[in-house]
């Protein structure tokens, strides 16, 4: 089967549309139209994608690499970062957090320019939804490596949660 979103022909192996009407707060996902698309997609230009999930305490970086059943996971990779340590009761990422989180950054840099990864999706959670100098950490890491960063709902990141659950469960129902 073949998809075409806005001019991009994109070969698919399933596709779900379901209406998704929570505002979630993120410019990018906040411009995404009302009905959602998820499916198994790959494209020739973006055959290895990466994700980047920086959380209060790990940084995870997970590459997939797209074929004609989908995407599959070629690399995995969890940094202990603890950015809320020092200062999350006060609300802010200390200057040794943001320190620790931009090692963290540069080194999965690094992997995602060794791995050929063609495009990065990073997403800050609750430490930094919660950080009243969030911006900056975000404004640092862009600077630093060139990826830019998105801080998600609480909503938003408990239906990637929920999804990656859900996905996981039935890619391993499906190698029984």
């Amino acid at each position: 089967k073949r998809l075409n979103i806005t001019g991009i022909r994109i070969r698919c192996r399933r596709v779900t549309v379901f209406p998704w009407t929570a505002n979630h707060g993120c410019p990018v996902l906040d411009q995404v139209p009302k009905i959602r698309i998820f499916t198994r997609l790959y494209s020739p230009m973006e055959k290895k994608i990466a994700i980047i999930d920086m959380g209060t305490n790990t940084f995870h970086l997970l590459i997939a690499e797209a074929d004609e059943k989908g995407y599959h996971i070629t690399y995995r990779e969890r940094l202990a970062v603890k950015i809320g340590k020092g200062g999350i009761t006060r609300g802010v990422i200390t200057e040794e957090g943001i320190h620790r989180a931009l090692l963290a950054m540069q080194s999965f840099k690094n992997t995602v320019d060794q791995q050929g990864v063609h495009q990065v999706f990073a997403f800050g959670t609750s430490a930094l939804r919660n950080a009243s100098n969030s911006e900056e950490v975000v404004r640092r890491i862009k600077s630093l490596t060139g990826i830019d960063s998105n801080i998600i709902s609480g909503d938003l990141e408990a239906e990637y949660i929920y999804l990656g659950v859900k996905n996981s469960l039935e890619l391993r129902l499906n190698k029984l």
